[in-house]
């Protein structure tokens, strides 16, 4: 059996931890990382899903932003502001309509005006 003197293995064992390290940071993206909402957000598809009677709203949203809404149940749904006025917006089902969020910083409840148990949380800042 031959083998492989250390001293030609240990440069071949950095090269390898090397381009290791160097895949895992360009795999990591390097600009602060988030979940796929928040990327989606920053390419400019923001997006609130009512799927199974229940809001998908992304992280966070940048004032005065326009937000897809998208019903993917089959019945209406509304993306309504517990602020009177603020917006209320209805959706068929199986569409979609699009919608500005407002300008000002801040925590927005919502609700689905149909659908009691159907709340939550829109993050504009």
């Amino acid at each position: 059996m031959r083998t492989t003197p250390i001293s030609r293995r240990r440069p071949l064992f950095g090269s390898l931890l090397a381009l290791l390290l160097l895949l895992a940071a360009v795999a990591c993206g390097g600009s602060g990382g988030g979940d796929s909402t928040e990327t989606s957000a920053a390419a400019g598809t923001v997006q609130i899903v009512m799927s199974g009677n229940q809001f998908q709203v992304p992280a966070t949203v940048a004032p005065g932003a326009t937000v897809t809404l998208v019903n993917k149940d089959k019945v209406e749904h509304s993306v309504t502001s517990t602020q009177s006025g603020l917006f209320d917006v209805e959706v068929e089902g199986g569409e979609t309509k699009t919608f500005t969020v407002p300008a000002t910083a801040g925590s927005y409840a919502i609700y689905c005006r149909y659908h009691s148990g159907m709340t939550g949380t829109l993050v504009v800042g």
